[in-house]
């Protein structure tokens, strides 16, 4: 890429890769483990998961934790 103005021409960028086209990751994280601190905190660890192509799909912004009450 190479930017141009009025005032000529500015010094072209180095070569990346780009990849576009986000999707679902293909993997979910693995060794979930949870903490309660109190009725109404919780902790919630995990694995990280193998970032490649394949996997992430895209460029992994957060995780969407979804959870029930077991029990009183």
């Amino acid at each position: 890429v190479q930017a141009a103005n009025s005032l000529g021409y500015g010094p072209i960028s180095n070569e990346v890769t780009v990849f576009s086209a986000k999707d679902m990751p293909q993997v979910a994280p693995q060794q979930v483990l949870e903490q309660s601190y109190n009725s109404t905190s919780l902790r919630v660890s995990w694995q990280p998961i193998e970032e490649t192509r394949e996997r992430i799909r895209g460029r992994l912004i957060g995780h969407r934790l979804k959870y029930w009450k077991e029990s009183n």
